[in-house]
């Protein structure tokens, strides 16, 4: 098969990540790690598998088996789309089908080719999987692999394998400033496309058009909040039509080659009302403070804190969130209201949505500014081109 044209990653960084995981299996004693497959949450949970291998996108469920020494195996569901992943990447050539959808005896056959024994067997998304805290691995696979290895001691690597992932080198950067072409190109088709009498279902296509032709990667999420009174976004779109006064609150969580990046933007058809400005005035500041307060070393209960501060001088409430890390899936840290965000510190590379949510007092409305920024050893720096303001349409 001729090779496919798809967005790669350099040889060098799929050493530099090798060299990375196998030095954290090392500290922990680990012989292999299994990632397995799990196309929940957008393509967002099985983000080890397209760490290791670079397979994956467009609800490709895959798993991956990675020893200590030698080269990994990456599995696909069904045999006639193997020859396609080898000639989409250059990272795996060990690559196998599962024998009809029977995801534990394959990652258990590609295991004992790569430990044996006694071994100690590190599953990412065991358990502590950012929003998913009982873990995402069936229990089906599970019981496999215990079968398969009575001797094997099965241990958790989701946090180590997210520590690393966390950190991301200039060419995951670069896919992720990618990835914010497509989501402002989501933006500008809101700016063409929201007008009274065009119904959800209509805005929500554009959107999707867009994405699609700046080059992203389905599946996506794209949340949207539309109303007279919104303080919220919802995962699909109704049959309403559009309506002068409406407010919409559009929030594209979207992909290249993976990478996600987050557009969030406030709209109006028609002037909006007093209380509205107010509280996208209040999350657009509160964004720019944090912007100037971002920097290595800051831990992210600090700029929680000062979130909280910040709506509180309003009198406003910080809630529910200032925002996630973004990556190739389930990317922390997560930052609610008088949290700790997991007790993680700012560092150079880590990557997030930055929309520190302004509510009401009363908890009946709530609008919000945001962007993907990138963290630099200087600071923080944002990645979308678009000016950020809420926009009234007409």
């Amino acid at each position: 098969m001729e090779t496919v044209s798809l967005p790669r990653l350099s040889l060098a960084e799929r050493d530099r990540r090798y060299a990375a995981v196998r030095a954290a299996m090392a500290e922990n004693g680990l012989d292999c790690i299994v990632a397995p497959e799990n196309t929940g949450e957008w393509d967002a949970c099985q983000p080890d598998v397209r760490y290791l291998t670079t397979i994956g996108g467009g609800g490709t469920a895959a798993a991956a088996v990675f020893p200590a020494d030698g080269e990994p195996a990456a599995i696909v569901r069904e045999p006639r789309r193997v020859e396609f992943w080898r000639a989409a990447q250059d990272w795996v050539s060990d690559i196998r089908a599962t024998r009809e959808g029977r995801w534990g005896e394959a990652m258990a056959a590609a295991l004992a080719d790569r430990c044996r024994g006694r071994a100690r067997i590190g599953i990412a998304g065991l358990e502590g999987v950012l929003r998913f805290p009982d873990g995402t691995v069936s229990s089906g696979e599970l019981r496999v692999l215990e079968s398969a290895f009575p001797e094997a001691e099965f241990v958790d690597a989701t946090a180590l394998m997210h520590d690393i992932r966390q950190i991301k080198s200039a060419e995951e950067i670069a896919l992720i400033e990618r990835a914010q072409v497509c989501a402002d190109a989501i933006s500008e088709a809101v700016f063409e496309h929201a007008r009274p009498g065009a119904t959800e279902h209509e805005l929500y296509a554009e959107m999707t058009a867009a994405h699609i032709r700046s080059g992203g990667e389905m599946p996506a999420m794209l949340l949207i909040g539309i109303g007279k009174a919104p303080n919220q976004t919802f995962l699909m779109p109704t049959f309403r039509a559009l309506e002068q006064g409406d407010i919409l609150i559009c929030e594209s969580e979207i992909k290249f080659a993976g990478y996600m990046a987050q557009n969030v933007e406030s709209v109006s058809l028609g002037a909006p009302g007093a209380d509205y400005e107010c509280l996208f005035d209040a999350s657009l500041s509160c964004f720019e403070m944090l912007m100037g307060a971002i920097r290595p070393g800051v831990p992210y209960a600090e700029l929680i804190r000062l979130w909280g501060a910040h709506m509180e001088e309003r009198g406003l409430r910080a809630a529910p969130t200032m925002g996630h890390g973004v990556g190739l899936g389930q990317d922390g840290p997560t930052t609610r209201p008088g949290g700790d965000a997991q007790g993680r510190v700012v560092t150079a590379g880590h990557c997030l949505i930055l929309k520190p949510w302004a509510t009401s007092a009363d908890g009946e409305r709530a609008i919000r500014a945001g962007n993907t920024v990138v963290v630099e050893k200087d600071g923080a720096r944002r990645l979308g081109r678009l000016p950020m303001a809420f926009r009234a349409l007409g």
